[in-house]
């Protein structure tokens, strides 16, 4: 079986067949330790944080003031490690101005609607780390007048992304590449049909697209 994991679901049950036994599982999504699986293609949380780092200097200048959203997971340690190499990358890049934003989502959109507002800040850079955080952002650039000055790198799959990127209020957007991983999944499944075994872990690989 090839089953995409729901973090939002809990006390999930390993499919069993009748007489009992096990069925095989290549998972997909996010990872459960509880669900046996002889495969999990997903995340790397600690590279995608770099890769992150690397889109989000691409898009701003050095001037820019960037917030780094990532509102209600900093006591997930999955994205602790996804936020403390994206500021590796920064201090090791040389960028200067940033602020994490790491608070309730209601204290982060204040903030975020501040610095839009502020006549001060000419350029502001925003960094979404959860898809969430991108569309709250976006409903706020998009309502707010002042919202043209915010360049907006939004993270995940939603049909509502696309039409801000041809819109040119998402600058822009990282994801997971869903083709790429079913195309692996497949292939794993056959190897484990065919050879007995398949990989444990695989990263997903990641796709950047960028607004009009």
């Amino acid at each position: 079986i090839i089953s995409y994991i729901n973090p939002q679901v809990k006390n999930l049950k390993k499919p069993v067949r009748a007489d009992g036994s096990e069925i095989p599982m290549i998972t997909i999504g996010h990872y459960n330790p509880e669900i046996p699986q002889i495969s999990f293609i997903g995340n790397n949380y600690s590279s995608l944080g770099w890769q992150l780092g690397v889109e989000s200097e691409k898009m701003a200048k050095k001037s820019d003031r960037t917030f780094v959203l990532i509102s209600g997971k900093s006591t997930n340690p999955n994205y602790g490690n996804m936020v403390s190499n994206l500021v590796t990358f920064y201090k090791s890049n040389d960028v200067k101005y940033f602020e994490i934003l790491d608070k309730s989502t209601g204290e982060n959109e204040e903030r975020i609607l501040s610095a839009i507002r502020d006549s001060e800040l000419k350029n502001i850079s925003i960094v979404c780390l959860t898809e969430e955080d991108t569309l709250r952002t976006m409903r706020i650039v998009s309502s707010v007048p002042a919202g043209h000055k915010a360049k907006v790198l939004g993270f995940g799959e939603n049909e509502t992304f696309e039409i801000y990127l041809k819109k040119g209020l998402l600058t822009k957007l990282v994801s997971l590449d869903p083709v790429k991983i079913g195309r692996t999944a497949m292939m794993e499944l056959f190897e484990y049909k065919t050879r007995g075994y398949a990989n444990n872990y695989i990263s997903a690989e990641i796709r950047v697209r960028n607004g009009k």
